[in-house]
């Protein structure tokens, strides 16, 4: 059963993927689920001018526990003008895969962790719309001031913050 949202002025239709902590997608009112495509496989990159996403956390912590393993509520909305698919390469390889990530940095802005977790679209994601994915990070270790960066990458090709895609950043104080 769907809801229906408003964002920016559009009406959406909301619906929920599976279980009760998972994704929704939004859709124009003129979309159903039923004119839905397949989900489709990533078999190339996708040009740069793809790599563009709107990235924000709900209810987004400010301090975490050394260590924890967090789950994170992020919507993800794609901005582009092409679609994502949601699907592997046909080889099960990761190569191509479009997924949420994270970085740890520390206080400046320095990496300390490249790669962290990762969290898949249910569904190819079509320009415009939005998806809420859930996102498991894995706290440092050390207590202190951190910044936690959530950004969209096309597996084993770029990250879309290197095509000037914006990211969402959280300063975080573990303790």
């Amino acid at each position: 059963m769907g809801s229906i949202y408003c964002e920016g002025g559009r009406g959406f239709y909301g619906v929920q993927v599976s279980g009760s902590r998972a994704p929704f997608l939004l859709y124009p009112f003129a979309t159903t689920v039923a004119d839905r495509p397949a989900q489709t496989k990533a078999e190339m990159p996708l040009p740069d001018s793809a790599l563009r996403a709107e990235i924000s956390v709900i209810d987004p912590p400010v301090t975490l526990n050394a260590g924890e393993k967090v789950a994170l509520r992020v919507r993800v909305k794609n901005v582009s003008g092409s679609t994502w698919p949601s699907l592997r390469e046909i080889d099960d390889s990761e190569r191509n895969w479009i997924r949420l990530g994270n970085h740890w940095l520390d206080a400046n802005n320095k990496m300390l962790v490249r790669d962290d977790g990762r969290s898949a679209l249910p569904l190819d994601l079509e320009p415009g719309e939005a998806v809420e994915l859930s996102l498991t990070v894995a706290v440092p270790q050390t207590p202190g001031e951190y910044v936690l960066e959530i950004d969209m990458a096309q597996e084993l090709v770029s990250w879309f913050k290197d095509h000037e895609s914006k990211t969402a950043q959280l300063r975080i104080t573990v303790r």
